[in-house]
């Protein structure tokens, strides 16, 4: 039950803060880089188009210009969003850490973050503190509550972006649509179609494809991860042996390579699916917990992760 009660304390609660507030702050920088990259993209042909109409071709040059600038904006942007992910995502490994009661290890992760670092990142956030981040973890003794835990965090994820990967794929062609209605509304010809609108907004259409393959690729590796640790648990449970701290280690630094991934969800598109995955997600771990208790996980001791 280390988990439950040690996600709670004071100074795991303060990790909590400073990796979401890492991740928030990564997530401000990409709004910039994609509402800059779609209104340029996207929005420009269309007032190329208007110009032409109205015989301004000074601002082509002009719009031509913010365009290449903001190219190398967003390629700066990207390296720092990057930059700031892998922290955010080595203070959640702290958090992990502190939670699960295993050490640190420098060999996957890097240096640890600072305690001022933490601090710094911590006293920033300005969201709500969520003291159960591990929910239905309470009364599974360890080390089963560590694997319930990383299981959780990895269904969670896969499942969220399962879903946003609609969302996203249904934007494209929702734009590619649209931009088939503006040129059928102004009697666009095939041939200019493609050069001022389609040709110009590429840009937008790979950026979010490449962003879209990269959802499914870590929700397939999130997949196959959630496979592995139910199989594990059901194996341990079936077999009667403790579960082994250097498997649980190996998964712990999957998930944090994982959880590298610069593709992120947006905070409120979470929001709408909150309460439904945290009611599915609890009744999932106590058919575990049911299963564990049944099954004398009972006595397994936590002590071996301290060695992991």
């Amino acid at each position: 039950m280390a988990v439950y009660n040690l996600q709670q304390q004071p100074g795991n609660l303060a990790i909590q803060r400073a990796f979401r507030h890492k991740y928030s702050s990564a997530k401000l920088l990409r709004v910039i880089r994609i509402v800059g990259t779609y209104v340029l993209a996207v929005g420009g042909p269309i007032l190329l188009y208007y110009l032409d109409t109205f015989n301004r071709p000074n601002l082509k040059t002009e719009l031509t210009i913010t365009s290449s600038a903001f190219t190398f904006v967003a390629f700066w942007l990207a390296s720092l969003e990057k930059i700031i992910i892998k922290l955010g995502a080595q203070i959640q490994e702290k958090f992990d850490m502190n939670v699960f009661m295993m050490k640190w290890n420098s060999n996957v992760t890097g240096d640890e973050p600072s305690a001022e670092t933490i601090h710094n990142s911590s006293k920033k956030f300005r969201g709500k503190t969520d003291p159960i981040w591990y929910g239905g973890t309470e009364g599974i003794p360890s080390p089963y509550d560590t694997l319930i835990a990383q299981r959780s965090s990895v269904v969670w994820d896969n499942r969220l972006r399962t879903r946003y990967i609609w969302y996203l794929g249904g934007w494209l062609i929702a734009l590619l649509i649209a931009q088939f209605w503006f040129a059928i509304d102004h009697d666009i010809c095939t041939k200019d179609f493609l050069i001022t609108i389609i040709l110009p907004s590429l840009s937008a259409y790979i950026f979010g494809i490449r962003e879209l393959r990269e959802h499914i690729e870590n929700r397939d590796g999130k997949k196959a991860m959630e496979k592995k640790i139910a199989g594990y648990i059901l194996g341990c449970l079936e077999s009667g042996k403790s579960p082994d701290p250097l498997i649980i280690r190996q998964y712990q630094d999957s998930i944090y390579n994982l959880r590298r991934c610069t593709a992120l969800v947006w905070d409120w598109f979470k929001k709408c699916f909150n309460k439904s995955f945290e009611h599915e997600m609890n009744a999932a771990q106590e058919d575990y917990k049911a299963q564990i208790l049944a099954a004398g996980g009972d006595h397994q001791n936590p002590e071996p992760l301290h060695k992991a």
